[in-house]
């Protein structure tokens, strides 16, 4: 099942995003691996242009971003080029917008390429694994791939979660260990541990960020080696 479905209808695409202005939905706009934005939509006119809100402190000039942005409990995604007409900001759609299969949005497989580094702490911060795997994440949890000498991790217990993902600023969740399996990789035993995070305002903000983060991560890094 793809990661990332085209919207094939042009009518289905135009309402999709008049359905975003009217839900005064925000859109995140990435300039580059270190330059992103949110913006408020403002108008949709139909086929191609979208008024935005410009973003006070960065200077764009002309040239593709790549957005994302939620409707109706979806999240779509988007390359759209950067126009400027009477001191208006405008994305056009020229390029296909997709959405994120629904499933795997509500859990994110890391690629073996994606660079992440997981440490794993009891309540004391004492260190039982620096190189865990990162297999997949989500708003609610993540899968773990742990070595096998760490058979004294039990469900039920809880952790501290350190995450770094690609190039973006770590962040830490407390989750409870809800699943736990013994597996073999490459003839070596591994344990695959779940972690159900546990709401709290502190780090709602960054989880997500981190989860958009990926998710628009692997969407730049999909169309690069599917273009239009």
């Amino acid at each position: 099942m793809k990661l990332f479905q085209e919207i094939l209808s042009p009518q289905d695409k135009s309402r999709i995003l008049s359905l975003l202005v009217e839900s005064q939905s925000e859109i995140t706009a990435r300039l580059s691996a270190k330059t992103e934005f949110t913006t408020q939509t403002v108008k949709w006119a139909p086929p191609l242009r979208l008024e935005v809100e410009p973003p006070p402190d960065i200077k764009l000039g002309l040239g593709i971003l790549t957005v994302q942005f939620d409707c109706h409990n979806e999240r779509y995604f988007s390359k759209v080029e950067v126009a400027f007409d009477d001191w208006k900001l405008y994305f056009l759609f020229h390029q296909p917008l997709y959405r994120l299969q629904r499933r795997q949005y509500q859990r994110l497989k890391i690629p073996s390429h994606y660079r992440n580094r997981v440490l794993l702490m009891n309540i004391n911060e004492k260190v039982w694994n620096e190189e865990c795997e990162l297999v997949d994440i989500s708003l609610s949890g993540c899968s773990l791939n742990l070595s096998y000498r760490n058979m004294d991790i039990q469900v039920g217990d809880i952790l501290m979660v350190d995450i770094k993902l690609g190039d973006h600023p770590s962040f830490i969740q407390i989750g409870r260990v809800c699943y736990r399996e013994l597996m073999k990789i490459k003839n070596e035993n591994r344990i695959k541990v779940g972690v159900q995070f546990r709401p709290h305002p502190k780090y709602a903000l960054h989880l997500k960020s981190a989860v958009q983060n990926l998710a628009i991560d692997l969407f730049t890094n999909w169309s690069q080696k599917n273009p239009s």
